[in-house]
């Protein structure tokens, strides 16, 4: 029985020594590839601009521009963002439910110079799948995803940009796009329906700048409203 708490001791005491002398080597690696609960992608910056384009036989519309600046902070340099996105609205008011149109995405480099990206015909859900050498599948495309939600359908409201490895930057882009049915018309008004962020988003905001532009042609007047 001595013998064999001889040799429990004994490795014991090798293993130790190997941890003291390895972890100083290791450590960083271990670091590197451990679960971060700092891993995110933020928008922190929003500057938005609707213009409400009154439509008397239809629900009315806003076209929005948005200036979004982004805070990313991947775990780990070997696990970096290929993806950003902007969650939008499903909201349903007055029996109309919101749809959009996307037009445009740019991202905005510091010097303020533009890059264009470009429409992507599908939805890519694996890295692998748009990182690639000839680049046809990008980084540098978007893509408008249709809701409804539907988590085990893999559909969403919401435009996805495809990006090159970010690990720990800010990015800043400009999305254009259209919101259908966020006013109603009635005989002696107008009435506007606009959800611009909610839930867990604004948690992060930094500065929100919103302008909501009604054009004085579409202002009551003989002709607009009775």
């Amino acid at each position: 029985m001595k013998e064999y708490w001889t040799k429990k001791i004994y490795k014991a005491i090798v293993l130790c020594f190997m941890l003291l002398f390895s972890l100083p080597i290791i450590g960083p690696f271990l670091s590197e590839y451990q679960l971060n609960p700092f891993d995110y992608a933020r928008i922190t910056d929003v500057e938005y601009k609707a213009v409400v384009q009154d439509e008397p036989e239809n629900g009315g519309s806003l076209l929005i521009t948005e200036r979004l600046t982004y805070d990313i902070h991947a775990a780990s340099s070997s696990n970096t963002f290929w993806e950003l996105w902007r969650d939008l609205s499903e909201d349903v008011d007055e029996g109309l439910k919101v749809d959009y149109t996307v037009h445009s995405v740019k991202q905005i480099l510091p010097d303020g110079s533009e890059i264009v990206y470009e429409e992507s015909p599908v939805l890519y859900w694996e890295d692998e799948d748009y990182v690639s050498s000839n680049k046809e599948l990008g980084p540098g495309k978007w893509y408008h995803s249709k809701g409804p939600y539907n988590e085990d359908a893999r559909q969403y409201e919401c435009v996805f940009f495809y990006i090159d490895d970010v690990y720990r930057d800010e990015m800043v882009f400009e999305i254009v796009y259209e919101m259908h049915n966020a006013s109603m018309r009635y005989a002696d008004c107008s009435e506007l329906y606009v959800a611009m962020y909610s839930g867990t988003t604004v948690n992060h905001l930094d500065s929100f700048k919103a302008d909501i532009l009604f054009p004085a042609k579409d202002m009551p007047a003989n002709g607009n409203y009775e």
